[in-house]
């Protein structure tokens, strides 16, 4: 039986057809999956750089006071978030970025001494150069833990750093930036959107006898701690069990994972949301840890398993070096403290003191080339849809005449854009079939030579498609990164433009400050220019006098006595669905969603728009993205708020905000039409009753031209 057909057959390289695809069903050809494979690496570079660059800014936010060192901390932030790697290499000499490269290659792969290293720093350095040490120094040699490679590596030294060490204190130190980088997103993002839903979107806390519900809340927070522990990276999740398994207590993991890290964590995530004015209530009740939580802490370190890989940013692209990025100054402190070990004759040669005394913060990118490739991603170490035992290269004799023959063959395959099988049954070709060498028939000689073309490609197939899934990967992670580091920038830069209200008495002095100048200091993101320019309207809200404040009770008053009189809030459509789990999901949305708009008149006017725009984006997908389902189903969640506030926070939004250039101007379209959806919708629902519908336009109206000169 001939190993392969003349090509009007399909051909599939194992036995069983369940088990493997035709080679024929590889959808684009080998020239085709080169190209993409090539756009594939050009993208991965390009994501690749961002993430490392938004890892290393968003471990450094944290402490980017103490970077300004005495100059102007707006300043100093400002500098932070527009450094570039890219560029600094213009202002480094190619000698000096190989010296940092050989010295942290060293370091990096030597724990025991990076140990001592991290001791002496300890000592010899004052307390605000070790919080940099910590924070900016450490996480350097590391990657800032952006990648697996970066945590596998991070994950080597602190096992060898926690094992020697007798400093509880001190490893908590060290060990609270690699727990509070965007590797852990992910899972502290979790426990956030539960204290969203439990916490801050209860009723209650209108009510002012929080303390009331204070171990309530506690009990929740620690049960979402517990439920989303498999969410923490494989690296430190692995890294809290060695910890424990060690001589650690599950009263010291409790006082470093829940004080050291996830609590500031989520305050990070509560300063940068609406919710904001909730943190000292958050921080209360966080105290008040349950008496069985160390057991349940203890026994999910066992026996949870973590679901969440870091994933590879190298070694699964087939890359053997992995990328750093680092600063001279950060080279600068890691040779001073350096002084307890000796460091390689290669390094000493070429250290020079203009290179160990620079105090240059500009970040560079330099490569390590690894003695060992490690395995860092399970997800790269089988097949997808080939078996890799059904692609092994099948060994051909050495018959000179039939390669002659087989090349000449492939050779006008190639020309005239056709297969060997079909030219091979071809004359001149079909007479040699038979021809007979070594034991061996031209026929069969041809078709392994070709059947190891078909498992060439596709094994190019293979790759082609695990570099496809690798790059899916890190772009999904470098959302996960560019969404915390956002968060980051909207605390940060919210705190500044606050700071500068607070420090400007006179309205009238704050409503005319040039605000473009300002915003042109600040890289910012547009949430962050949305949210200056609504504080700058909040700050003349606040002088309005008592009549607008009447006028909006009296409206607030009218709604409710509507909602009284209209019928039944029948629950739309597009809730009632099946099967269960869907409508436990899509209503989990809804509720979300509605339990925020009824605390909309708790949340400070400047962050209202936020949490009505994240609420409208919850109802459209809810809605299946139908205009009619969406607008019943906004009418439906605003008729179910508690609070009358909800009418009043619409009637300033639209009059005083939406109506501003400056704001409309930084707002993405797709915003404004969720916006203009809900007035809509709003519109038509208060239209029944022409009491409210007046005395709403009227306000509204007049708020428009109040603010109209501004």
């Amino acid at each position: 039986m001939a190993l392969l057909s003349d090509g009007s057959e399909d051909v599939h390289l194992a036995e069983n057809p369940e088990e493997t695809c035709s080679v024929k069903d590889i959808p684009i050809t080998t020239s085709e999956m080169d190209q993409q494979m090539k756009i594939c690496f050009e993208q991965i570079q390009k994501i690749r750089s961002k993430t490392g660059v938004l890892q290393r800014f968003s471990i450094l936010c944290q402490i980017y006071p103490k970077l300004a060192n005495g100059k102007n901390q707006n300043y100093e932030f400002n500098y932070l978030l527009q450094q570039n790697p890219d560029l600094s290499s213009d202002c480094i000499l190619p000698q000096h970025v190989q010296f940092i490269s050989k010295l942290y290659e060293f370091i990096t792969y030597s724990p025991d001494d990076l140990t001592k290293i991290v001791i002496n720093a300890n000592n010899i350095f004052s307390k605000e150069d070790f919080v940099i040490f910590t924070w900016s120094v450490l996480p350097s040699l590391f990657g800032y833990f952006t990648f697996a490679e970066h945590c596998y590596l991070a994950y080597q030294f602190f096992t060898v750093f926690t094992t020697s060490t007798h400093s509880k204190l001190l490893s908590r130190e060290i060990l609270t930036p690699f727990f509070r980088c965007p590797a852990t997103y992910l899972f502290h993002e979790s426990i956030f959107r539960d204290v969203i839903a439990f916490f801050c979107n209860d009723a209650r806390l209108s009510a002012r006898n929080f303390s009331k519900y204070e171990q309530e809340y506690a009990q929740l927070f620690f049960n979402s701690f517990i439920n989303h522990m498999s969410k923490l990276p494989v690296s430190h999740f692995n890294l809290i069990r060695f910890m424990r398994k060690i001589n650690w207590s599950s009263k010291e993991i409790r006082q470093f994972l829940i004080e050291d890290c996830c609590i500031p964590m989520i305050s990070t995530l509560l300063k940068a949301s609406p919710f904001s004015y909730t943190l000292p209530m958050f921080e209360a009740f966080v105290k008040l840890i349950p008496p069985d939580f160390d057991q349940k802490l203890d026994l999910n370190i066992f026996k949870v398993q973590s679901v969440y890989e870091i994933p590879s940013g190298f070694f699964g692209f087939n890359h053997s070096y992995i990328e750093f990025i680092a600063s001279p100054n950060d080279a600068t402190m890691l040779v001073k403290a350096s002084n307890v070990i000796k460091l390689p004759k290669l390094i000493s040669m070429i250290m020079s003191p203009k290179y160990t005394e620079s105090t240059l913060t500009v970040p560079i990118w330099f490569k390590i080339f690894p003695k060992r490739i490690f395995q860092v991603d399970s997800r790269n170490l089988r097949n997808v849809i080939f078996p890799s035992s059904e692609l092994v290269e099948t060994k051909v004799q050495n018959i000179p005449i039939f390669d002659r023959w087989w090349r000449r063959l492939e050779s006008e395959a190639s020309d005239s854009n056709t297969s060997v099988l079909k030219l091979l049954y071809e004359n001149p070709y079909k007479n040699y079939l038979k021809e007979e060498d070594s034991g061996m028939k031209f026929e069969d000689y041809i078709q392994i030579h070709e059947l190891n073309s078909m498992k060439a490609r596709a094994i190019r197939f293979e790759q082609f498609l695990a570099l496809e899934l690798s790059l899916k990967s890190v772009k999904k992670y470098n959302h996960q990164v560019k969404d915390f580091s956002n968060c980051e920038i909207f605390m940060i830069s919210r705190n500044i433009f606050t700071d500068l209200f607070n420090s400007i008495k006179k309205p009238k002095v704050i409503v005319h400050f040039n605000y473009d100048n300002f915003l042109s200091l600040f890289s910012v993101s547009y949430q962050s220019a949305q949210f200056a320019y609504a504080l700058k309207y909040q700050n003349y809200i606040e002088t309005l006098n008592k009549s607008y404040r009447t006028r909006a009770s009296n409206i607030e008053k009218m709604w409710l006595k509507m909602l009284e009189s209209v019928e039944y809030n029948k629950l739309p459509k597009c809730l009632q669905v099946t099967p269960q789990t869907k409508a436990l999901i899509i209503n989990k949305a809804y509720i979300s969603a509605s339990s925020s708009l009824n605390v909309i008149s708790q949340i400070p006017f400047s962050m209202q728009f936020f949490v009505i725009i994240e609420c409208l984006k919850h109802l459209e997908i809810v809605s299946g993205n139908d205009d009619k389902n969406f607008v019943e189903l906004v009418i439906h969640a605003i008729r179910s708020c508690i609070s009358p506030g909800i009418i009043v926070s619409l009637l300033f939004l639209s009059g005083a905000l939406m109506n501003r250039q400056d704001f409309l101007a930084v707002t993405p379209k797709y915003e404004l039409t969720l916006w203009y959806t809900l007035m809509e919708g709003l519109h038509n629902f208060i239209g029944s009753n022409s009491e409210l519908e007046r005395s709403f336009y009227q306000l509204h109206d007049d708020v428009n031209m109040l603010f109209s000169d501004l």
